[in-house]
């Protein structure tokens, strides 16, 4: 396993699956439990039809290699009891515009070199973007399964907040700068 590196835009090309898009041999590895690779091979191309979702294929550039992808959605956070409290220090409204990031993957021989963190980040960018230029965006959400990922995506500033998604997810939320 290589280190983990800075990663930056230039270092890939970046795909949108749509109708047309042959998908490429892809695995997050044996213990796909999120049902990741199942996902790319046979949804994301409905998603995209459908309008429920994007997927930006990340490919390293100079390479036909197909490191990962993530998939996107409008969302928001709607009113919860006592979803005020649950984002310390927010000011989270009845409902407020989100970027819902619904599938993250990197491919296993690619884990552990900063691929994930980097995909936050360009998630995020798109959601500043937005915020910014076209549509109201002030957070980006996400589900994930409790335990190590959780975890992860708090290293990442990501705060768990309240939901109804039963015992074994976690939803959870990156609050975006104020536009000035």
């Amino acid at each position: 396993m290589s280190s983990k590196r800075n990663w930056t835009i230039n270092d890939f090309v970046i795909k949108i699956v749509d109708s047309d898009t042959k998908i490429p041999k892809f695995s997050c590895g044996e213990h796909d439990d999120l049902g990741l690779n199942d996902f790319l091979l046979n949804d994301a191309k409905m998603f995209y039809r459908s309008g429920m979702g994007v997927t930006h294929l990340f490919y390293l550039r100079g390479t036909r290699k197909l490191v990962g992808y993530v998939t996107l959605a409008m969302g928001s956070i709607f009113k919860v009891k006592n979803v005020e409290k649950s984002v310390k220090g927010s000011d989270v409204k009845p409902v407020d515009p989100a970027l819902l990031l619904g599938r993250l993957a990197v491919a296993e021989k690619m884990q552990g070199q900063g691929l994930g963190t980097f995909f936050i980040k360009y998630c995020v960018g798109i959601a500043v973007f937005l915020s910014k230029s076209s549509v109201g965006c002030r957070f980006v959400t996400l589900a994930t399964k409790k335990g190590y990922r959780v975890d992860f995506y708090v290293k990442r500033r990501f705060k768990p907040i309240k939901s109804r998604l039963g015992d074994d997810y976690q939803m959870m939320c990156l609050k975006l700068p104020p536009n000035v």
